[in-house]
């Protein structure tokens, strides 16, 4: 009995130590978790007052986690190395703008990108990426635009006769009267009386009768002068472009004082179909005109030709003006301006 005593006393003492010893294990494992979280209103504060610490520390002496005198030395840097690369760029510019002449292209004649060739420009021009003019003779709105274009273009050339009328220019002439050629001081006029009615904007530049009055005027190149053909030379025709035979129907337009102008069907069927074309003025554009040097109040020399076609039909038309230093391609357009007509046949009221 005293022994069964002992054993279960030493049973007790043995649960009671595991007891004691699970007891410590577990408030062991509450000790070692994981801190509270801090809340919202916590970590808000806690941040806004880290943002002021860095705008401004008040122990340190710092803005924006620099000191004045570190502020001072970056800013004094970036003061000098903009300041040195600017002027850098302004010496670059200057040199630049030096070896610029205002007054004159750096490249001319063969050097240029024109090559002493000037095409020409043609009016009425509706779309800059279309080169087809069609109206109706017998419906205004058709042509309206037409006769607005015209206007504004042959427009500056009327005022620049008035204004010479009323010494408001000193710097044009009528170099057709004189002879005097255009220079650097000198602007030759157009002669506005060569361009009849029939062409003006009284009779709406032809539109109205269905045979209209086309603008034709060549490029300006700076200093480039045309070389008149030798009339008296038999070889004439073996030039690098043979002058059609148009030129020489009747008195002849290749004169040596003015740029002829030629305008003809491309094909066969726009040959037969284009019935007549007049030049006002006949012979073309005057050599007095040339060359252009930049001068105030220039306006290049002009011809209105008038078309008279078959109506109903479109034609292609090639214009091309004749000098001895010009030739022609019709794929770049090198002394020549393409474009198409089409006159609708008039409709019965």
């Amino acid at each position: 009995m005293v022994g069964s005593g002992a054993g279960g006393d030493t049973n007790n003492n043995d649960n009671a130590a595991g007891a004691g010893t699970a007891a410590g294990a577990g408030a062991g494992a509450g000790d070692g978790g994981d801190p509270p979280k801090p809340s919202l209103k916590t970590r808000f504060v806690t941040g806004m007052r880290s943002a002021g610490t860095f705008l401004y520390n008040r122990k340190d002496g710092t803005v924006l986690g620099r000191t004045v005198l570190s502020w001072a030395a970056i800013l004094g840097f970036y003061v000098v190395f903009y300041a040195v690369l600017a002027a850098f760029w302004a010496a670059c510019l200057a040199a630049f703008m030096h070896s610029i002449d205002f007054t004159q292209p750096t490249q001319q004649h063969k050097y240029s990108l024109l090559k002493d060739n000037p095409g020409m420009t043609f009016e009425p021009m509706i779309d800059s990426g279309s080169t087809s003019i069609w109206f109706n003779s017998s419906n205004p709105t058709s042509y309206a635009t037409h006769v607005q274009r015209l206007q504004n273009i042959t427009q500056p050339y009327i005022n620049l006769t008035q204004s010479m009328e009323t010494g408001n220019t000193t710097n044009v002439h009528k170099c057709g009267e004189t002879g005097q050629l255009a220079d650097i001081n000198t602007v030759c006029l157009f002669d506005m009386t060569q361009i009849p009615l029939e062409c003006r904007v009284e009779n709406s530049f032809g539109f109205a009768n269905g045979t209209p009055c086309i603008f034709l005027r060549p490029n300006k190149i700076y200093a480039y002068v045309p070389q008149p053909y030798d009339l008296s030379n038999p070889n004439l025709n073996a030039t690098l472009d043979t002058p059609p035979s148009s030129l020489f129907n009747g008195p002849s337009r290749l004169t040596t004082d003015h740029i002829a102008v030629t305008c003809e069907g491309e094909n066969p069927a726009d040959v037969d179909n284009l019935l007549q074309v007049d030049f006002y003025p006949k012979e073309g554009f005057p050599f007095y005109s040339y060359p252009y040097l930049m001068q105030q109040n220039y306006l290049p020399p002009f011809v209105m030709a008038k078309f008279r076609v078959v109506p109903g039909r479109t034609l292609m038309i090639w214009c091309r003006i004749w000098a001895l230093n010009m030739h022609h391609d019709l794929n770049d357009l090198q002394g020549s301006i393409h474009f198409e007509l089409m006159v609708d046949p008039p409709v019965a009221v």
